[in-house]
């Protein structure tokens, strides 16, 4: 009897261990399936992060080009206002200069009012000037 009741006991552990066993490992399953949800919250967060970062990454490489690009058209635009402030110089330079006589000599004409005027102004007026005679800083 004494045998009966080992075995009998030997059998409740033994069922007893099983429904632990089996416990813990529902328990280990239900914290594997909360483990692997959790590892794929994480794993969408970093690749939207991962995302998130490119699209920034590219956003920057662009509006570093874009950068250079305005940096080389405002050089471009410098460059083209210092050769026209040039340029200004050398008109000015070349309006200071005294017109040629002929030319000079066209500004200087009396108001004539009728042909009469006219006629007298063509006739008083004296032939062409020699170039060894025209004035020198005349406009």
């Amino acid at each position: 009897m004494r045998r009966h009741l080992t075995t009998g006991l030997l059998a409740l552990l033994l069922i007893m261990a099983a429904i632990s066993v089996h416990q813990m490992k529902k328990r280990h399953s239900a914290e594997m399936e909360a483990a692997d949800r959790a590892l794929e919250r994480v794993s969408a967060a970093l690749d939207e992060m991962h995302n998130s970062y490119m699209e920034v990454h590219y956003e920057a490489q662009r509006l570093a080009k874009e950068q250079n690009d305005i940096r080389g058209s405002v050089s471009r635009h410098q460059q083209e206002v210092r050769r026209l402030q040039n340029e200004v110089e050398s008109i000015k330079d070349w309006a200071d200069t005294a017109l040629p006589y002929a030319i000079a000599s066209m500004r200087e004409r009396p108001e004539i009012t009728g042909a009469a005027n006219y006629k007298d102004h063509l006739s008083a007026r004296s032939t062409v000037r020699l170039k060894s005679e025209q004035p020198i800083n005349q406009r």
